[in-house]
Order: C-alpha cells, then sequence, then structure tokens
C-alpha cells in the first residue's frame, strides 16, 4: 500500500473557521441567490420595474408653443418672421423682441402666474406679446376689440389684469373702462404708425420705449408644468358677464401642431391675418405658421375695416401682398395661394387656390 506524500509548506497558516465565520459565509451566499433570483410580486399590488422610470431632466421636457420660436430662430435666424408694411422682423429679431418684452415685463414686477391683457389690432406688438408673455410663465388676456368700456372693465378687474398693452385706436373704448376700474394696471401704448385715425394715450410709456430696456438676451425657462396656464380668454358677454376660459402650455402646443396637420401647412409659408388675432389665441395658429418658418403678413391698410367691402376683397388683398412678399424668394419656396376659414362659415374649414377656386 502506498504511502501519501507530505503537502508542500505555503507559507500560510491553515486556521479552522470558526463557527461564527460560517454562519456569516452562507448569509452572503444566500442574500447573492435571493437578487439573482426574480422577486415574486402579489397580483395587483401596483408594484412594477418601471416603477422608478420616473420624468427628468433627462427624459422629459414641459410641451409649450413658446419653445417653436427660439427653434425657428435658431434654424434660419435671417428669414423673415412678420411683415408690417414697410417693417421687416426676422426670426432672430423677434426672438430678440419677444425677450425684450419678457424682460421688461420682469422690471415693472410681473411675474410667474400674473396677468397681462392686450387691447391690439394686428400688430408685431400682439405677436411678440404670445411669446414674450409667457416666457416669464405669465399668463396672457386678449380682448375683444368690439366690446364697450363696461365690459373690457369686467374683463380687466376679474382677471386681475397687471399690465395692459393697448393701441391707441382703441382709446374711446378702453379709456373709460380704465376709469371704472378701482385698481389701475399699468397701461403701454402702442402707437402704430399705420394707424393715422383718432385715438389718444392712456399710459405713460410707449411700446417701443418699454421694450427698448429689455434685455434681448434675456435668460426665460420652459414651465415647470406644463398644464400651467398660458392664456386666459372671455366670451364676449351676451348674455351676462363674461365667462373666462383658461388654457394650458401642452393644450396650445397640442393644439398647435394639430393646425399644421390638419390644414395642412406647407413649409416656410406666408400667412396673412385677415382675422383680429384676439379670435385665434386659442387656435394657436400664430405659434403654428412660425414653427413651420412662416412668414406673417399683420395689419395692412388693404385690411383697415374701412378698406376690405367683404371676404373676397380680403383674398385678393392677399394675393397682392402674398406676391409682394414672395418677391426675392426662390421659386421653388414658392406655393400657390390658400385661404383657410372657419368659426361659423358654412362650408368649415377650407383649403383653396384663390386665383382658380381649386381645393
Amino acid at each position: 500500500m502506498a504511502k501519501r506524500g507530505k503537502s508542500k509548506p505555503t507559507g500560510k497558516v491553515a486556521r479552522k473557521p470558526r463557527t461564527g465565520d460560517l454562519r456569516r459565509s452562507r448569509r452572503k451566499s444566500f442574500a447573492k441567490k435571493e437578487s439573482l433570483a426574480p422577486r415574486k410580486r402579489k397580483p395587483g399590488s401596483g408594484r412594477s420595474i418601471f416603477n422608478g422610470l420616473q420624468p427628468n431632466a433627462a427624459n422629459f421636457s414641459a410641451l409649450t408653443p413658446v419653445a417653436f420660436l427660439p427653434r425657428s430662430a435658431d434654424i434660419h435666424p435671417d428669414r423673415v418672421a412678420v411683415i408690417h408694411g414697410r417693417r421687416r422682423y426676422t426670426y432672430g429679431q423677434l426672438y430678440d423682441r419677444a425677450r425684450q418684452l419678457a424682460s421688461a415685463l420682469v422690471a415693472v414686477g410681473v411675474r410667474a402666474g400674473d396677468t397681462v391683457s392686450a387691447m391690439l389690432p394686428n400688430v408685431p406688438a400682439m405677436v411678440e406679446a404670445h411669446y414674450g408673455v409667457p416666457m416669464l410663465g405669465a399668463v396672457l388676456n386678449t380682448i375683444n376689440t368690439r366690446l364697450e368700456p363696461a365690459t373690457i372693465a369686467y374683463i380687466l378687474e376679474h382677471g386681475e389684469a397687471k399690465v395692459l398693452i393697448t393701441d391707441r385706436e382703441f382709446s374711446a373704448q378702453v379709456g373709460p373702462a380704465l376709469a371704472k376700474l378701482k385698481k389701475r394696471p399699468l397701461v403701454i401704448d402702442v402707437d402704430d404708425a399705420l394707424f393715422s385715425g383718432p385715438g389718444e394715450r392712456l399710459g405713460r410709456i410707449e411700446y417701443e420705449d418699454f421694450i427698448a430696456k429689455g434685455d434681448p438676451h434675456f435668460t426665460w425657462t420652459l414651465p415647470a408644468d406644463e398644464s400651467s396656464a398660458i392664456a386666459l380668454n372671455y366670451t364676449s358677454g351676451t348674455t351676462g358677464n363674461p365667462k373666462g376660459v383658461v388654457y394650458h402650455h401642452r393644450g396650445t402646443f397640442l393644439e398647435s401642431v394639430g393646425n399644421i396637420m390638419a390644414w395642412p401647412l406647407p413649409p416656410k409659408p406666408v400667412y396673412l391675418w385677415t382675422l383680429p388675432m384676439f379670435h385665434c389665441n386659442i387656435a394657436a395658429a400664430r405659434q403654428g405658421d412660425q414653427s413651420h418658418g412662416g412668414a406673417r403678413l399683420s395689419r395692412h391698410p388693404y385690411l383697415r375695416h374701412d378698406r376690405v367691402a367683404g371676404p373676397i376683397d380680403a383674398v385678393r388683398a392677399a394675393g397682392r401682398l402674398g406676391e409682394t412678399a414672395a418677391r426675392g424668394t426662390r421659386a421653388a419656396d414658392r406655393t400657390p395661394g390658400r385661404s383657410l376659414s372657419g368659426g361659423g362659415g358654412p362650408h368649415g374649414g377650407r383649403s383653396e387656390d384663390p386665383r382658380t377656386g381649386a381645393a
């Protein structure tokens, strides 16, 4: 029978494991096996492996139509965004002016949740208000320009307007309305060069002077909550006091995108506003066309109420102005004219070529 050889010395002293060491080792081994095995969840417990995947800065951004403007300014800063008579604003300039407005409003004490009212026709200030006001979290209230002083006063008081931006064209209505208020908001006058009719300034500062004090590089942030208010609108008050309706950032964003798809809106459109913009505040059409790199024509002598006999004249004016705006652009960028109608028309929304009448 062969004898077993002796093991070579290793230089290490073998130690007999203690009872406590074995228990600790078994616990560690059991813990590893348990972590690898899938945990059993009781049906209906609501626990899921996805519960920890909450929104954060890396995977979530609040939906807001305000984001359309910086995007367009970044992609094509030199493309015309607003056409107003002989004035032209590029997307880069429009973005700067909107930030100037937001910065100037902050300087006079406007904060998130405050109401900024606007009694304006289709002028650049109205376009800028739709971006500058919500940039700081404030709420834009566009007022029907056809209302009488008592109703305007009610809206300003009920909506708790902190600032009113108003065109001198409407001073005959706005002046008496302000006289009825217990607390008068800060009044900013818009003295539009295209308007030569009667009307006086009601405030202490003109709009261009006001935004000149603002910072064109004002740092603004997206809303922390996309369901926060972006616009306050009122009914006309035909059956009593006007009723207020609040729209939020998310809903207005989705409406803007929906307008692009439903029209459908072509790339880089030249958009002529024949409808007062306060009507379209909830339709978000102004953000929709600017998200598509479009230019908008605002107030123009052809479209003033004393120059337009009816919808046909408006379409003809649109054709003349559209052709004027299209001069100097590449032929590939030009598209046939279209008109969009809705809100009570007998045929609903419709898109057609005004020159041929073809849908």
